[in-house]
């Protein structure tokens, strides 16, 4: 599977939500498909032979306009991502019990 994102620039070690839109003010990811892909944790985000982003866990954030929240998962930086717009493949690497 293919993911489209417009990636947020951040360093490696840095943890940013991944949502289908954000509410102003709000850093993170934004995913084009919608809705998003249920990404487990451990799921890494690939691109060539790099991974560059692993899921380690879910925040919820509030929908803009709605009264009720979204859980979205949180991706940590496994290098340096530029901001910019690319697709991604799904890796799991492993098994998760989270």
């Amino acid at each position: 599977m293919s993911i489209p994102l417009v990636t947020y620039m951040c360093d490696v070690g840095d943890v940013l939500p991944l949502a289908s839109s954000l509410m102003e003010g709000v850093r993170g990811h934004m995913c084009r498909m919608s809705p998003l892909p249920f990404l487990p944790v451990g799921t890494e985000l690939v691109y060539g032979d790099a991974a560059y982003c692993k899921v380690i866990g879910r925040v919820l954030l509030p929908l803009e306009g709605r009264m009720h929240a979204f859980a979205c998962p949180l991706l940590k930086a496994l290098r340096q991502v530029a901001a910019e717009e690319r697709s991604f493949a799904v890796r799991n690497s492993g098994w998760s019990v989270a």
